[in-house]
């Protein structure tokens, strides 16, 4: 299943590496978004862009009260992803 996933998804080291690349774009700009003192990105209130910056950063910051008991990071995992998943995890864009 794992090789069938890998395969559909066009999953490589170089594509792996370009998709953390972009994260790290978008959490840099979030965290300069955030610089201000605004509580959320579009306006005053919650908007579907903080729930969209939350679903995306969620495999990064592996929140653990999901309910689904992944508290730790899987092991099949490429190695490129524990250090973004660390920078990630000290940016104040994962307060979303």
């Amino acid at each position: 299943m794992r090789r069938y996933a890998a395969w559909l998804l066009q999953l490589s080291a170089s594509t792996v590496a370009t998709g953390l690349e972009r994260a790290r774009q978008v959490v840099r700009q979030t965290d300069r978004l955030l610089a201000d003192g605004r509580p959320f990105l579009a306006s005053e209130r919650f908007s579907a862009a903080d729930l969209a910056l939350a679903c995306m950063l969620a495999p990064f910051v592996l929140p653990t009260n999901t309910g689904h008991g992944c508290r730790r990071m899987p092991s099949f995992l490429p190695p490129c992803v524990p250090p973004c998943r660390h920078s990630v995890r000290l940016s104040p864009a994962r307060m979303f």
